[in-house]
C-alpha cells in the first residue's frame, strides 16, 4: 500500500500530496555498524521531485536513525539522531517578498547552519526573533526577553498589534520556558551560548510560525480588504454611469 506525504518543495514553496515510490522513496542502509554509543542504527536517505511543473527541482535528505525491534508492534521502531539536508544545503522555506530582507537572510542563515552550528544558528534565530518584534510589534527593549514579556503585557491589554495573539505568546513563552533558550534571552542577542541542535532547530520553527502568523496573515488581510474596496469602486463607478445615463435619456 502506497504512502501518502504533505510536504512543501523548500525551491518553490509549492505544498503538494506526495504518493511514497512514485513522488518520492525512502532508502534505507540498514546496520551500517551494530555496536555504537546508539546501538543498532541504519541511514535513511530521502528523495522528492517537486511536483509543480514549472520547478520539478529534486530533494535529497538524510537521515541517521537508531533502530530497536519492538515486539509488541512487531516491527523496528526508528529515532532521529541526525538529519542532514542535501539538496538544496539548507532547510530555509522560501518566504514572500514583503518580509523585511534582514530578517529573511537571518533566518536562511541559521538555517544553513543549524547542522553545522547550532550555537551560531541560535544567535542568528534569536536576531531573527527579536527583528521580527520591533519591525511588526514596534518594540524594542534591552534584550529579547524583556521585549516578549511588553509584547504579552501588550497583548492583555488589548494593545498588541493584528496577528499577535494567545497562541502566539503560548508558542512564543514555550519556547521561552525551556532551559537554555529561556536563560539566553535575558542576554545580548550577538552573544553566543551554548544550544543543543534540536533547540536551535525549534527557535527556526517558531520563526517560520511567526511569518505566517503576523507578515503572511496580515498580507492576507490587506489583499482581502483591497478586493472588497476595488469591488464597491466598481460597483459605484457603474451606479454612476447608469445615473448619467439615466439622466441623459430623461433631458432627451
Amino acid at each position: 500500500m502506497r504512502k501518502n506525504k504533505n510536504w512543501q518543495c523548500p525551491y518553490c514553496g509549492h505544498r503538494q500530496v506526495l504518493v511514497e515510490n512514485q513522488d518520492f522513496e525512502i532508502f534505507e542502509c540498514n546496520n551500517i555498524v551494530s555496536i555504537s554509543e546508539h546501538g543498532l542504527i541504519s541511514f535513511h536517505i530521502i528523495s522528492i521531485s517537486c511536483l509543480n511543473t514549472q520547478c520539478k527541482k529534486l530533494t535529497l535528505k538524510g537521515d541517521l536513525m537508531k533502530k530497536e525491534w519492538n515486539s509488541y508492534q512487531n516491527k523496528y521502531i526508528y529515532e532521529e539522531i541526525k538529519t542532514w539536508s542535501l539538496l538544496p544545503d539548507s532547510i530555509a522555506k522560501p518566504q514572500p517578498d514583503y518580509i523585511p530582507t534582514p530578517i529573511k537572510k537571518d533566518y536562511e542563515e541559521a538555517c544553513k547552519i543549524v547542522n553545522l552550528s547550532p550555537n551560531a544558528s541560535a544567535v542568528l534565530s534569536r536576531r531573527c526573533l527579536e527583528s521580527m518584534i520591533k519591525d511588526f510589534c514596534k518594540i524594542k527593549e534591552d534584550t529579547l526577553y524583556q521585549s516578549i514579556e511588553l509584547l504579552s503585557r501588550k497583548l492583555e491589554n488589548n494593545q498588541a498589534p493584528k496577528g499577535v495573539t494567545e497562541e502566539t505568546i503560548e508558542a512564543i513563552g514555550s519556547i521561552r520556558e525551556m532551559g537554555n533558550i529561556g536563560a539566553h534571552m535575558k542576554i545580548q542577542t550577538n552573544i553566543l551560548v551554548d544550544i543543543e541542535p534540536k533547540e536551535a532547530i525549534l527557535l527556526i520553527q517558531l520563526i517560520e510560525t511567526l511569518f505566517e502568523d503576523w507578515y503572511v496573515a496580515r498580507d492576507e488581510r490587506q489583499q482581502r480588504l483591497n478586493k472588497i474596496k476595488k469591488s464597491i469602486i466598481q460597483k459605484k463607478q457603474k451606479q454612476n454611469s447608469e445615473e448619467k445615463t439615466k439622466n441623459a435619456k430623461a433631458h432627451h
